[in-house]
């Protein structure tokens, strides 16, 4: 797993991510922690999956002093006309909520990006996830067109 969120892979990242939110729970009981005759068990890969959740949408692992955002984000969570809201996510580097909408045609990516600095990043990158017929990111409000695939937004004090 850590090794294809270092590389990038974002289909075997994922592929592992769901596997592990898979595997957490009891088929059964839809629950992580199961009792049988008086032994109780947890199941741990439940965390980590909400890690590597936080890591594919707020990234402060990566690389030192570096926010990245959206790097691995999976592309079920961007429907159309829907919005995803991660909101006060701890970071190395201070809170940060973070929220998204597709148009309803798919064509613009809309991301409110408000972060409480402890620690500001020397950089905060948006990747622009691979949206067939993605044409403008909004961040804040500001429209721009992706180029390469990543945004460089201001580090605001």
């Amino acid at each position: 797993m850590f090794h294809s969120w270092q590389l990038g892979d974002r289909e075997k990242f994922l592929e592992g991510m769901y596997s592990l939110f898979a595997g957490s729970l009891s088929r059964k009981t839809y629950i992580s922690c199961e009792t049988r005759g008086g032994i109780t068990g947890i199941v741990c890969s439940a965390s980590l999956a909400i890690y590597l959740a936080r890591l594919a949408v707020i990234d402060d692992q990566l690389w030192d002093h570096e926010l990245h955002l959206l790097r691995l984000m999976p592309l079920a969570w961007l429907a159309n006309g829907k919005e995803s809201i991660f909101e006060k996510i701890p970071t190395e580097c201070g809170v940060v909520t973070l929220a998204t909408r597709l148009s309803n045609d798919g064509t613009t990516l809309d991301v409110r990006f408000v972060p409480e600095w402890r620690h500001p990043p020397k950089r905060v990158i948006l990747h622009v996830p691979p949206v067939q017929g993605l044409k403008a990111v909004k961040v804040n409000h500001a429209k721009g067109v992706p180029k390469g695939g990543k945004i460089s937004l201001p580090v605001f004090t």
